[in-house]
């Protein structure tokens, strides 16, 4: 669930959005998100889909109740790394191929759609994936994959536009946050 700044900010994402035109809208089935999504929703009219495959990175469930400063989430976290960085799966968390996986089936399920513009709700790590592979395609590594987890910031409620044509996906805009008045 989103807090009340989290709503705050939803809301004033879902007003920019009534001057953006599209044809389709598709959340997260994570709450937060589908919360954002109902905030665009009542502003724009539009209906929305939610979709497993835009869900957040999973992180191994023992860190699930932990905060980062902990000693324990800090052993995990780096634990979580390495395996990530050479293509294993830590635990029951996600790794570096089942992320890529679902960036795969995101770009493809988006290629299908007659809909040529889409508004996408997901969330911060998982949108790193996302451009990343946009970006550089089955060239993508662990290592590269990480590089974009760690030098590519996010910030919630950005708002970021990638077009597709017969060259691929491009980045156009990228975590934009000028209905907040910052960059």
């Amino acid at each position: 669930m989103l807090t009340e700044y989290g709503r705050e900010q939803a809301r004033i994402t879902a007003k920019r959005f009534a001057n953006i035109k599209f044809e389709k809208l598709i959340s997260s089935t994570y709450p937060r998100a589908i919360d954002t999504a109902q905030e665009i929703s009542q502003v724009t009219g539009k209906t929305f889909e939610t979709k497993d495959f835009l869900i957040e990175r999973v992180r191994p469930s023992e860190t699930l109740n932990m905060t980062k400063g902990e000693t324990d989430y800090i052993a995990s976290h780096a634990q979580y790394e390495e395996h990530f960085l050479r293509g294993e799966t830590y635990k029951d968390g996600e790794g570096y191929n089942e992320l890529i996986e679902r960036a795969r089936q995101t770009f493809s399920y988006l290629e299908s759609l007659s809909e040529q513009s889409i508004v996408v709700v997901t969330h911060g790590m998982f949108l790193k994936v996302l451009m990343a592979y946009a970006v550089l395609g089955d060239a993508i590594t662990p290592v590269t994959c990480y590089r974009f987890f760690k030098h590519v910031n996010t910030k919630n409620t950005g708002i970021s536009l990638l077009e597709f044509d017969s060259k691929g996906w491009k980045v156009i805009v990228w975590n934009d946050h000028a209905h907040f008045g910052e960059y």
